[in-house]
This record gives C-alpha cells, structure tokens and sequence, in this order.
C-alpha cells in the first residue's frame, strides 16, 4: 500500500501537539493521500507534493502559533489542548480577537508607510524572483513527464570516455538485457530517422523515426486507431509497417479512419499503415514531432550491429524494482556480456538514470543554481526586512513599555508582530504571484534554445502551494528574533529612554549580524555572477581559426530507397554541388557529414598508427567524411600536403586528411604525409594520411582541441551530408535558392533549414549570455539590498549616538575625526561579512564549476573583483550618516534624545 512521505510525517510529528490533534491530522491526512494515489496512473508523484504543501503549512502554522502563544515556554514545548483549538495569535476570544488583532495589525502598517512600503517592496522583490524561478523549477524538473506512470520510466546509457556525455545504446546490449533482467518489465529502443513518403502522388520528407514494440510498450502509448508493432515486426524483410502520429494522420490523410490497412511508400519501399497514435503523444529529445514510426530495420541479436550504439534505450521498472535495483542487474548482466563479446571493452561503462533526469540534462544544474541565487537573495532580503522591524521596534520603545506596564505579555507582543509580519508577506505573496507571471513569460522568452520542456512552463496549484508555504518560512526568518529582541526590553530602561543604559546593545548586535549575513550572501552572488560573466566573455573571445561571415550550411538527406550502391548516389552529391556553385554570388561550396558550428560530429573511434602496439591503449580521434575543397570554403588552412579531389574515387587508394592535434599524437617530431592509420573499429578501415589541416579551436573555453580525421566522401560516402556555401552577397535570398538547386537534383531530397555560420556562432553564444545576465541580476538587487542594510544600521547607530558626537566636537574633535570614528565602527562588520562571502564564494564556485567553463572554482579576479565592489558599495553606503554626523552642531547634537 502506498505510503505519504515518511520525512513529511516526522515533520508533522514534530510540530503537531499530542493531545489526539496529531493523530486526527496524521490519519486524515493519510486518507487523503491514499484517495489521490488509487486508480490515477502517475498520481503517485503529484501526491507527494500534496501531502509536503499540507505537511509544511500546517507545521508552519504550528510553529508560529507556538512562538506567539508560547514564548515563555520555549518553542519546543507542546500546546495544551485549549491552546490548539484557540484560532488567534497572542490571545484574545477565539475568532474575534483574531479578526481584532488583524485589523490593528492592519491599521498599525497603514499608519507607517515609511516602513510599509519599503518592507513591501522589498519582500515583494525577493518572493518574485523566487516564486519565478520556481515555476520554472517545478514545470521543467519536478513536474512529471506527461507518459503514463513516468515516474517509472528509465532510460539505460552505455557510456564510455570517448563519446562524451550522452546517452546511446546497443541493439544487441538492450534486448539482452529485455529478454533476462526482471527489474524492468520493458526495455526498447528508439530513435530518429528521415524518410520520403508517398501515397499514389508525389512524395514528401517526413519526420521519421524508429521504435522497438517493447520501447512502446514501455512509455504506456495506445493507439487511437489500429495496433502497435508487434515484436517479429523487425529486421530487414518483417519491418513493412508504420504508425502515423495523430497531427500527420489529419493533416495528410484528413482524420481518414481507412487509412488503416493502406499500403504507402517509405523511402522507396512498400508499407502498411497498421495504426495512429493518440492526439498529443510525443517523446522528448530530438524524437518530439516525428511524424511517421517504423520498426528498427536490423535484427537486434545480429552479431553485425552489436556495436552500433545509434539508439536511445528506454524501460519501465518492474512494480516493486526502484532505479538502483535495475541499475545493479543491469549492470551485472553487463559485465556478463562484456565477456562474450569484444564490443564491450574494459571502458565502457553502463548507467541507469530516470527518463526525467536524462530529459533535463545539464538544465538541471542551470536551474538549480538560479534557485540556489534566488535563495540567497531571498535570505538577503530576509536580513534586510529584519532590520527594518528592528528598527521600527526600537521607535516604538516607549510605547512597548507602556504596554508591558499596563499587563500586555511577551507572548501578546510577539504574536502582534508575527501578524505584522504575515500581514506583509500575505501582501507580499500576492503581488508575487501577479508578478511572477510576467517575470516567467520574460524568463521564457529570453531563454536559450534548447532547453527541454520550456513551452510546459507555467504557474499551477503547486506552485500556489510553494508561495502559501514560503510567506510563513519568510515570515519566521524575517519576523522571529525582532520580535523576541523587542519584547525581551526591561520595562524601566526602556521608560527611562536613556541611550548611556546600554540596553540597545543587544539590538545592535542583532542589526550588525544581520549586516554580516547581508554582506556575505551578497558577496557570494556576485562572485559568482562575476564567474559566469567572465566565462561568457571567454565564449565570446572564441577565435576558431576561419571567419563563420558569409558560410551557409544545410543539411540534405537523399532516399535510401532510390539508391543501391555508393557509386550511384555519390554522382547526385557531386551534381548538387555543382547547380549550387552555378548559382549568382556563390564563390565555393563542398559537402561533409558536420563540422565546426554545423552538424556536430559523427564520432570518436580509436585509431592505430604504423608500428604501434596493437594489444596497448590506442588513442581516439573524431572522424567525419568530407568532399573535395572543404577546407577552402570553411577557410581553414591546410598546414602540410593537399585536400581531396575528384580523383580520389572508389577505385583509388583510401585516403585522408588529419589536423594538427592527431599529428602531434601520431607523430610528434616526424612528418605525417604518407603515414598509415588504421581504425579497427570502423571495419578496420586503413587509410594514408595526404594533408594536415590546421587546429579549429573548440567552443568551450579550456577544452583540449580533440583529435579529428577526415575521409573523403567520394570514397566513403553517405546519404545524408550537408552543404557548406560559401558565398557573396544576400545570403538570405541565397538560402531559398540552394534548396530549389538540391530538389532538382533529387525531388525526393529531405531538406532542414538553412542557416549561416555566424548565426549559429551567436545562437552558441545565447546560452551563457542568458546564464550571466540572470545571475548579474540577482547580484545588482543582493548589491542594492546590502547596501540599504548598511546605510540603515549606520543612520541609526548614528542617530543612538548623536549625544556623544555632541561631547566629542565640543571637547575639540574635528569633522574628520568624527567622520573616520563613524567609518571605524563599521569597518570590523563590513569586513566579517567580506571574509565570510569570500570563504562561501569559494564554496559556492566548486558546486558550480560545471556552469563556468575557462573559470577556475576559486577566481582569483572574480573573487577579489566581488570584494571590491562590496566594499564600494558599503563605503558609499557608509559614508552618507558619517558626513551628517561630521556636520552635527555640538550644542544641538548635546541637547538630543534618544
């Protein structure tokens, strides 16, 4: 039986009073949660939020209750029974003395607009910044995949060194692992792959895409109409069927239910229509929008694609399995299969993780250093709040004692303040959450491509729940200790108002801490938005060693179906690159399976040089295949020996081109032109090296520029290349033109957009622009925040102060001398705040090191560049009370009260 969260039930243990409230609460609550999980696939996880938002809301409320009506016992201390049920905060008959003291709350706010409103606007500031980000958040990383139960949805990554972080799969590895492992109750694969249909007329590019019957299975998809795959339908001769996804299937067949049954061409070659997918079905990365499905067309077990790990592969967990369970059996089964087949060498390495975190990917750690920032400021503006009720409880001294005097408690005292406090963050939240719209569609809308789940994002009840929750959490760090400091005044000093009694130092200590807090959490946001800032500037100096101005790229994908053999598709590369040469403006064009700011790459395969130790280590590089003038037209130099030519041909020796990294590793102080590599996982394919071309520096600052080698295409060719065009003139118009050269050169060409290098440069570029202005925002409001702090502790140190600067000038201390005293008295908790936002700075910079790439964890120039502005900004802040006190008449300053 489903159970709520165990941590949400000792909290409530922990603040709910045990007088028979705790376990009316406690089984209540349990019903509820069990009402929300039965029969509702993946309400699971939905749930558990509910159940925390109770849990933390009526902890919450618990909590502040107790502070208010219980002050002199402790917080600790549990209610009696009356006290439970008594609905008010700091007394009074039942729910009239609640609406009572909520409406002199009210009025006593109203009749202080010069600590209303800046508290307001404060909070306000700190609870939007917090409640946007949240909402983004929650929408992109704790809100559920939209597949049935896709809490239980995995996905199982063969990792190995050379392939970077991402997450490929075997055909082979994973249907052993469906046919043996338990944990999982389905494991398929998937993946994206173009086609050409055609129905009786002309034939069109399709969205296309290839999936196991068991990966269906898997993520819970019924068909709308028709059937699924079943699990005989793959391999070369049994995968003649496809699935329209719902969109396709109403826009090319107009919602025709006949459809079914209909046999269409895919790519050359006859297929049944055998069912449609439901309205809406999509599955995330690069598989969202495929129009048409296919089976895989290789059998999984066949020996010859065992080391093709061209597929994604996702499983459902078994009922009762959990992630680490089905990552141990797998993993095992693994280590199994590594001994049985060469495929699976000593580095590769297999992960489990859920679909959802290999969704969110590295937007994860992005995100949750945006909500670590708004935290910070939030804590930020907490202090600053603090402060502000501080002070405007040191105004109201005398007042306060004259209460005491006539019998008010502590405990009344207390809870009129926590009112005030609630009453200000209650109005804080509501604008928060009209704010927080238009700061999330801005959030929205400055983001970067590629951040998954983006258009998900949007406010719901959890996020409702979220702000309920943090105006109390707010409300305590902020209202708390300057409600216990007030009420905690001695009834006769604070009457007498005598400034000499010392009995405001406790306050002051208060103010100053909270200074320190103000100054180290500031600290701490601006070092690191000064670290993103400084990455981004390295992003931005990238010099790849060609000008990206007047290159344009796109990508075409020529029907497998037309075409037998390499030698009957290369002539039609050949011939579109020759109608776009002839087009107006073009100065060169070539063709190459990616390259830099186009296509990615094709991979990393170790390689093996003449006399090299086959049985040791053996270095990798990246490869692609490319034509004749590639480097040309990109405008990279070949540094030694020659690019490939027409005459490079099938029937020719293979040869290839490397750049100056794979030199230096294959052959550090000899010439390479001539040399011989051999690459034993690519078919063992050898080839002569006849040109080295110079280094295209990676992107990313501080990354190591990776070996590469190149084919050429004439040799060993592939259907799908891009064109790279470099031309003069409008390359806008340009662009229109090359796809009309390419579909005459093939009709049944798949084309993707065209785009020019540069843009794609600045496109690289948006991602940490968008990370560094966010967090420079959140270090601008800490910087302000901080800054009024410190003004506000010193005017008021100042104002406590202003009969003893009155002494100090009538016994002969000048302007300057006062002045530096003021400075003095500051200096030591400005700069324990710099030390403790320094050492947090230094924290915080390892936890985020992956999101400043070329930045060291500890900068020393942001580090210091941090503390420099701090100290800026508290020395301004400073320097306004110091030069009124340095401008005080002695005989008025020594006439002053407090």
């Amino acid at each position: 039986m489903p159970r709520p969260p165990r941590a949400a039930e000792a909290l409530l243990t922990l603040f709910l009073p045990a007088n028979g409230v705790r376990e009316s609460v406690l089984g209540d609550l349990h019903e509820m949660f069990l009402e929300r999980v039965r029969g509702r696939p993946g309400a699971r996880t939905a749930a558990t939020r509910w159940y925390w938002g109770q849990a933390l809301r009526l902890a919450g409320g618990y909590a502040v209750r107790r502070i208010a009506g219980n002050g002199a016992r402790g917080f600790g201390t549990p209610a009696s029974p009356a006290e439970v049920g008594r609905p008010e905060i700091g007394g009074g008959d039942g729910m009239r003395g609640m609406i009572r003291q909520l409406r002199l709350s009210t009025r006593s706010l109203l009749k202080s607009p010069g600590f209303t409103l800046p508290a307001l606007f404060i909070l306000a500031v700190g609870m939007t910044a917090g409640t946007a980000i949240f909402t983004v958040v929650d929408s992109i990383l704790l809100r559920p995949l939209d597949l049935p139960d896709s809490e239980r949805l995995v996905m199982v990554c063969e990792d190995h060194p050379r392939q970077g972080d991402v997450c490929i799969a075997s055909p082979g590895n994973v249907e052993d692992f469906r046919l043996s492992v338990s944990s999982l109750s389905e494991l398929g694969i998937v993946r994206g792959w173009p086609f050409t249909l055609g129905d009786g007329g002309e034939s069109e590019g399709v969205r296309g895409g290839l999936a196991s019957a068991s990966a269906l299975r898997a993520v819970g998809v019924t068909p709308a109409l028709g059937r699924l795959f079943r699990d005989d339908e793959h391999g070369p001769s049994d995968d003649k069927v496809i699935l329209l996804s719902h969109a396709y299937w109403s826009a090319r067949f107009g919602a025709d239910s006949s459809v079914m049954g209909r046999t269409v061409s895919l790519s050359g070659v006859s297929h049944e229509v055998v069912g449609v997918l439901p309205a809406g079905f999509d599955l995330p990365f690069d598989l969202a929008g495929i129009e048409v499905w296919k089976p895989p067309h290789v059998d999984p077990l066949d020996p010859e694609v065992r080391d093709w790990r061209g597929f994604r592969a996702i499983g459902r967990l078994a009922e009762g399995s959990n992630v680490a369970a089905a990552a141990s059996e797998l993993s095992r089964t693994y280590s199994a299969l590594a001994e049985i087949h060469e495929s699976i060498d000593a580095e590769w390495r297999l992960r489990v993780q859920p679909l959802l975190r290999v969704v969110v990917g590295d937007t994860r750690t992005v995100l949750l250093a945006f909500l670590g920032a708004a935290g910070l400021l939030l804590l930020i503006v907490c202090a600053n709040v603090a402060n502000l009720l501080l002070a405007r409880g040191l105004n109201r001294r005398r007042e306060i004692a004259v209460r005491t005097a006539l019998g008010a408690g502590r405990s009344r005292l207390v809870g009129e303040i926590l009112v005030e406090g609630l009453l200000l963050s209650a109005a804080a939240s509501a604008i928060a959450v009209l704010g927080s719209r238009s700061a999330v569609a801005g959030l929205v809308s400055l983001a970067p491509p590629g951040i998954p789940r983006l258009e998900e994002v949007s406010m719901d009840v959890g996020v409702l729940a979220f702000v309920v929750v943090l105006a109390v959490v707010v409300t305590l760090f902020f209202a708390t200790l300057p409600a216990l400091r007030v009420s905690s005044w001695e009834l006769s000093q604070a009457l007498k108002g005598s400034a000499r009694s010392g009995r405001d130092s406790g306050s002051r200590r208060l103010q100053s801490a909270f200074v320190v807090t103000e100054l180290a959490l500031s600290v701490m946001l601006v070092a690191g938005a000064a670290m993103l800032t400084r990455s981004f500037i390295e992003y931005a100096r990238w010099d790849p060693g060609f000008d990206p101005e007047r290159r344009l790229a796109v990508s075409a994908f020529f029907d497998p179906g037309k075409y037998a053999s390499r030698s009957e598709f290369v002539p039609v590369i050949r011939r579109g690159e020759e109608m776009i040469a002839a087009l107006p403006g073009v100065v060169s064009v070539a063709t190459a399976s990616a390259g830099p700011l186009f296509g990615g790459g094709d991979g990393a395969s170790p390689f093996l040089v003449e006399g090299a130790d086959p049985s040791g280590p053996a270095p990798s590089a990246r490869w692609f295949d490319i034509g004749p003038d590639f480097f040309a037209t990109l405008g990279v130099p070949l540094v030694r020996g020659r690019e490939f030519t027409e005459s490079d041909t099938q029937e020719s020796p293979r040869v290839a081109i490397v750049n100056e990294a794979f030199a230096r590793i294959a052959w550090p102080a000899e010439d390479p032109l001539g040399r011989r590599v051999r690459l034993p996982e690519i078919g063992g394919l050898e080839l002569e090296v006849i040109g080295v071309a110079a280094d295209v520096a990676p992107m990313e600052p501080g990354e190591v520029t990776y070996p590469e080698i190149y084919w050429s295409n004439r040799q060993l060719g592939r259907l799908a290349t891009f064109y790279l065009v470099r031309a003069e003139g409008d390359l806008t118009s340009l662009s229109s033109e090359v796809q009309a050269a390419l579909e005459r050169t093939d009709p049944d060409v798949s084309l993707g957009t065209p785009w020019t290098l540069s843009a794609e440069m600045g496109r690289a570029l948006v991602r940490p622009r968008f990370q560094a202005i966010m967090l420079v925002s959140f270090a601008l409001v800490a910087l302000v925040l901080a800054s009024v702090g410190v003004y506000s502790v010193v005017s008021y140190a100042v104002a406590n102060r202003t009969r003893e600067v009155g002494v100090r000038m009538a016994l002969g201390a000048s302007g300057n001398e006062i002045l530096s005293l003021v400075v003095r008295s500051t200096a030591a908790v400005a700069g324990l705040g710099l030390v403790l936002g320094l050492a947090g700075a230094a924290l915080v910079g390892r936890l985020v090191q992956g999101l400043t790439p070329g930045v060291s964890a500890i900068d020393p120039i942001s580090l210091s560049g941090a503390a420099a502005v701090l100290t800026v900004a508290t020395g301004a802040a400073v320097l306004v009370p110091a030069r009124r006190a340095a401008r005080l008449d002695p005989t008025v300053a020594m006439r002053a009260e407090d």
